[in-house]
C-alpha cells in the first residue's frame, strides 16, 4: 500500500463531484471525471467511493487516472483491481500534453491536479529525488521515457543556465556560488552521479553560518533541479491551455499547488472571466489539523474553478 497522504481531499473531490451531478441533468452519454495525477490514487480512491451513486445513475460516467509514472500506473492497476474490472476506472499512462488523446472525444465533466510529489516517489531511492537516501542523480518523474536525468542536465548546462534554475525555481539565494561550485567539480571531473554526494556539495557551497539551518540547505536546489528535469511549469501550462479549456460547461477543475510559480499560473488563468468563475477567491489552505497530521499540507494552496459557456 502506497504511504503517501492525499492533502486536502474532500475539498478538492467534493466540488467536482457536485459539478459532475449537475450534469446529469442534460442526459449525457459516455463522460469522463479525471484525476490527472494519479499519484498513489488518494484522491481517485476517494472519488470512486463518493461517485458511486452518481455512476449507478450515470452508466456512462468513468473516472480516468492519469499519471505519467508508469509504476504509479502499474500499482494502481493492482490496488484499484474491482473498480477497473467493474469499468468504473480507467487509468492512463500520458502527460497533460497527450491527455485529451485518450479520452478518445468523451465530454470533461470534471477535473483534478495536485502538482505535489508523492512521498512513495521520494522514499524510493532509485528516483534519485531525495537527498535523505543515496541513489542515481536522476529525478525523472518517468525514467523510461528517454529524457535527461538530472545528472545529464548538470553535464550540459552552463553555469549561468544552472544559477537561472537554482534561482528561479528553488528560490536559492545562493545560487550563484551553488552553479559554480557545481561547475568547478565538472570541469574537474569530480562530478558524481549521486544523490547524497551532490547534497553535500551544495552544503560546501553554502556560507558557513547557512550550513545548518531549520531546512536542509541542499532542499532548495534539489528542488529547482526536479521541476527543470520534469519541466514542472511547461505542463502545468500545457493542463492549463489544454484538458482545463475542454472542460464541458458548468464542469469544475480543482488544482492543489505547492509552489509560488505552480499557483501564480493557475491564478492567472482562473482570472479569464470569459472561461471561468472562480470558486475560491483566495487559495484554500489546510487546517492546523491537517498540517499536525501531514507536514506536507502546510503549504499546499487549492483552487477551485467552474467552465462558463
Amino acid at each position: 500500500m502506497p504511504r503517501h497522504v492525499s492533502i486536502l481531499l474532500g475539498e478538492s473531490c467534493d466540488p467536482l463531484i457536485a459539478g459532475a451531478q449537475s450534469l446529469l441533468k442534460r442526459g449525457m452519454g459516455p463522460a469522463c471525471l479525471v484525476d490527472a495525477t494519479f499519484g498513489g490514487g488518494g484522491h481517485t480512491a476517494y472519488l470512486l467511493e463518493k461517485l458511486k451513486e452518481l455512476q449507478s445513475a450515470w452508466p456512462g460516467l468513468k473516472l480516468v487516472g492519469v499519471d505519467r509514472d508508469l509504476h504509479a500506473i502499474e500499482a494502481g492497476r493492482e490496488r484499484f483491481a474491482e473498480a477497473l474490472n467493474e469499468n468504473r476506472l480507467e487509468l492512463v499512462h500520458s502527460r497533460f500534453a497527450s491527455l485529451l488523446g485518450h479520452l478518445s472525444g468523451r465530454p470533461l465533466v470534471g477535473l483534478l491536479a495536485d502538482f505535489g510529489i508523492s512521498s512513495d516517489q521520494l522514499d524510493d531511492a532509485s528516483r534519485g529525488l531525495s537527498f535523505l537516501g543515496e541513489g542515481p542523480l536522476d529525478m525523472r518523474m518517468s525514467q523510461e521515457s528517454g529524457d535527461p536525468s538530472a545528472f545529464d542536465l548538470l553535464e550540459t548546462l552552463t553555469q549561468k543556465q544552472l544559477e537561472t534554475i537554482l534561482w528561479e525555481y528553488g528560490e536559492e539565494r545562493f545560487s550563484r556560488r551553488i552553479a559554480a561550485s557545481i561547475i568547478e567539480a565538472r570541469h574537474r571531473g569530480e562530478l558524481v552521479n549521486s544523490t547524497r554526494d551532490f547534497a553535500q556539495r551544495i552544503i560546501r557551497a553554502l556560507p558557513a553560518a547557512h550550513r545548518h539551518g531549520r531546512i536542509h540547505g541542499a532542499t532548495r536546489s534539489f528542488q529547482a533541479l526536479r521541476m527543470a528535469v520534469n519541466q514542472e511549469l511547461q505542463e502545468i501550462e500545457a493542463f492549463l491551455a489544454g484538458p482545463v479549456i475542454k472542460l464541458e460547461p458548468g464542469a469544475r477543475v480543482a488544482v492543489l499547488s505547492f509552489h509560488s510559480l505552480e499557483d501564480r499560473l493557475v491564478k492567472q488563468a482562473f482570472r479569464d472571466r470569459k472561461f471561468f468563475l472562480s470558486l475560491t477567491k483566495k487559495p484554500a489552505r489546510a487546517s492546523d489539523e491537517e498540517v499536525a497530521q501531514n507536514s506536507r499540507a502546510r503549504s499546499a494552496r487549492l483552487r477551485v474553478a467552474e467552465r462558463l459557456l
